[in-house]
């Protein structure tokens, strides 16, 4: 099940066409839900989401919950886990980790909070008629971490679904206070693991290809430039779910990315949390010794 966001400044809308590739691929059903704040909102905008996926040829269905407390992120995600939802989708202003915090922004919130993945989109839909988007091309951005590696499972799901290439992306870091022959280390080992994650797509018969880039700019910066350029239909991250105010001090990559891109993000979801724990343990076990 997709369980889609729906609010009543048409941000959702921005969503309706990946969810409705989404959808069909995966053959989910979507619940359309509006989360209010008021029970004398003027309109109930879930009503139409759902009727647009459901011309688009997906079961959908819609819901109302009224929330007087305002805990609209904490209702999604609440909701989400008892659907036992594949993912939450939203609409998005694209504001930045600071931006949500002085603003509030439901999708980081969500984001910070759900197991699930998280689609988050914030270009506006087609002004003609709605379609499911075309997502034929995947661009998936991964490091060494357990969260890319989340990100690099949820492409091996969604890739043979859809028919999409895959480009496994990392954009290099300059490995700041190591020595040169450390850094050398750290580059071949993840040329090895990105080369190692393509390999592994195309046995599951997936086309794909990787890539290396140099951060030039910021990483949220150089992964947009390379999706536009190469003409990705749809973002796949994993992330460590900063809240807001961690996010604004340690950066993120995904709230960064959501605010300079327009093509949909995916965020994979949370590595299971008790294989982390026991590498921690084992870590700390370690040092000890």
């Amino acid at each position: 099940m997709i369980l889609l966001a729906v609010d009543g400044e048409g941000r959702s809308s921005q969503a309706l066409p990946a969810v409705a590739a989404l959808a069909l691929a995966g053959r989910h059903r979507v619940l359309a839900l509006h989360v209010a704040t008021s029970a004398w909102a003027p309109d109930d905008p879930a009503p139409d989401a759902a009727k647009a996926l459901a011309g688009m040829g997906v079961d959908a269905h819609s819901e109302t919950l009224v929330v007087p407390d305002g805990d609209v992120a904490g209702t999604l995600v609440r909701r989400a886990e008892g659907e036992a939802a594949a993912l939450i989708a939203l609409g998005s202003r694209g504001l930045s980790s600071l931006g949500g915090l002085v603003l509030g922004s439901v999708s980081h919130q969500v984001l910070a909070a759900a197991r699930c993945q998280v689609l988050i989109a914030s270009a506006p839909p087609p002004l003609s008629a709605l379609v499911p988007a075309e997502i034929s091309r995947i661009l998936v951005a991964v490091d060494l971490s357990p969260e890319s590696s989340a990100a690099l499972a949820a492409a091996e799901r969604l890739a043979p679904s859809l028919g999409a290439h895959v480009l496994v992306a990392h954009i290099a870091g300059t490995y700041r206070d190591r020595g040169e022959s450390t850094y050398w280390e750290a580059l071949q080992a993840t040329r090895d693991h990105v080369r190692s994650a393509a390999q592994r797509l195309r046995l599951l018969g997936v086309s794909a290809e990787w890539t290396l880039e140099a951060a030039a700019m910021s990483v949220p910066r150089r992964i947009a430039s390379l999706a536009d350029d190469w003409e990705a239909d749809l973002l796949v991250l994993g992330s460590r779910r900063h809240r807001d105010l961690a996010a604004s001090v340690v950066g993120s990559v995904v709230h960064g990315l959501c605010h300079v891109t327009t093509r949909p993000v995916l965020v994979a979801e949370r590595p299971a949390q008790p294989a982390r724990v026991a590498g921690r343990r084992l870590a700390t076990q370690t040092m000890e010794a």
